[in-house]
């Protein structure tokens, strides 16, 4: 089974400069990222090269035994030290390897397109900034493909037959017309009858993010939740098509299907880049061990609340160890910026810009006028202990996987290193206005002052 190992490095590393980060495959041993950055063209003062040590499982397509063999970053230039790491004068790669095994499946030989990530200044005034201030980067992020796409993963509403009659109309044109391979989930592909769409096994669905370049969503906000779920690690560019209902985070419509995609095919789109949760849970089993029972990637948020139970809840926060506060009430909702405008929402918490990486805690009916939402930075590592006796909660992850916890047992939150890329119609900024401008436009509607009030006279 083909397996990809991902380097965990942070967003912050693209943030000097203009920084070029390329997914590159190595045909027998696995892929490599590279990544370059420079904060002046003209200039080779400030690249850097970070070296790391990396183990690459090399194997023959007739066995299945590997060897492990050490790899040593490519060392083109007179490296100094300073300060513990070594620089670098001139532009170098940062590599890891994965381990690459053989397959009986088809998909096996499928290897996702290369492609380069790059980090931008979104403000318009830009040009206006000086040199140093234009090295400082952005929040802006755009996506260039090197090699043509050739697969795409088709991701639609359950049990819904609009999205199937969509799905069929453009998995057809994208066969025909854009030569793509098209894949859908197994248990949709078991109800079409059509010979141009293809699935895979359950095997298969962990090398997704090898094999998948860009994935189509079809449906509502709850369709990219369950996009998220089905990578753990490296997620392909999402694209998502709304079918004329709120979609908060969907800005495409359907019915714009050829010219959206075609854009995509060419490349050089903007994407936002959501930040996504990794939640450790240790039950009483799992105390005392750094072995976590169960592990979660969410997008919008971790909620632990009372469920069934009347009576409310404490919850000791902790942050980077840390004693933060008690909450006292029905819970607490730990959310990211996508999230932020979801339950968070509801329950009094902030609005927050998808390109911001922070981490929002927000009570639930909190019984202390003290308890606030709060604004956490992206690195702190959040624990969260039951400590009530003999009470049994419900911890629920971007609202769709629930478990049980009990007294004793806690969860760890913390930021993943795997975040998840929309397509953008416009920018990132614009597409948060406009989807903040329909949830305020259903509010409007359905608030009850907006609504025309017919009285009988007294008289």
């Amino acid at each position: 089974m083909l397996r990809r190992v991902v380097n965990k490095c942070s967003s912050s590393l693209l943030m000097n400069g203009t920084a070029t980060l390329s997914s590159t495959y190595n045909s027998g041993s696995g892929f490599g990222y590279n990544m370059t950055s420079s904060s002046n063209s003209n200039s080779n003062n400030n690249d850097r090269k970070i070296e790391k040590y990396c183990y690459c499982s090399s194997s023959s397509s007739s066995s299945s035994t590997s060897s492990s063999t050490l790899m040593l970053p490519k060392q083109d230039t007179k490296m100094k030290s300073n300060g513990g790491r070594k620089v670098s004068t001139t532009s170098s790669t940062l590599t890891t390897a994965s381990t690459t095994t053989t397959s009986t499946s088809n998909l096996s030989s499928i290897i996702r397109s290369k492609y380069k990530v790059l980090r931008e200044n979104n403000n318009p005034h830009s040009s206006q900034l000086n040199q140093q201030q234009q090295d400082q980067g952005g929040s802006r992020t755009r996506f260039r493909w090197e090699e043509t796409p050739k697969t795409v993963l088709i991701v639609k509403k359950h049990k819904d037959k609009r999205t199937t009659q969509w799905l069929t109309t453009i998995a057809q044109w994208m066969t025909t017309t854009l030569n793509l391979r098209v894949l859908v989930e197994p248990n949709v592909h078991s109800q079409m009858e059509t010979s141009h769409i293809e699935t895979y096994t359950e095997e298969e669905s962990h090398i997704l993010g090898n094999i998948v370049d860009f994935v189509i969503t079809l449906g509502g906000d709850g369709t990219l939740l369950h996009v998220s779920s089905l990578f753990k690690e490296d997620v392909p560019p999402i694209i998502s098509f709304h079918l004329g209902t709120l979609g908060f985070l969907m800005p495409f419509n359907v019915e714009d299907y050829q010219e959206a995609l075609t854009n995509v095919m060419k490349g050089d789109f903007l994407c936002t880049n959501r930040m996504r949760l990794i939640c450790d849970v240790y039950h009483k089993q799992h105390l005392g061990t750094t072995q976590a029972g169960k592990t979660f990637q969410v997008l919008n948020e971790v909620t632990i609340h009372r469920g069934s139970n009347p009576h409310s809840m404490v919850i000791n926060c902790t942050i980077n160890g840390h004693m933060l506060t008690d909450i006292v009430g029905d819970g607490l909702i730990v959310a990211t910026a996508t999230g932020s405008t979801a339950y968070s929402l509801s329950c009094g918490g902030p609005m927050v810009h998808p390109c911001i990486n922070c981490i929002v805690i927000t009570p639930i009916a909190p019984s202390s006028l003290s308890s606030k939402p709060a604004l956490l930075p992206d690195d702190s590592i959040l624990k969260l202990n039951i400590s009530q006796k003999g009470k049994s909660f419900t911890t629920t992850f971007d609202g769709t996987r629930s478990i049980k916890m009990e007294q004793g047992e806690h969860i760890i939150i913390r930021k993943s290193f795997f975040p998840l890329l929309t397509i953008n119609k416009t920018n990132e900024t614009t597409d948060w206005v406009h989807g903040n401008g329909k949830l305020i436009e259903m509010s409007e509607r359905s608030s009850f002052w907006n609504q025309t009030v017919h009285t009988t006279s007294a008289n």
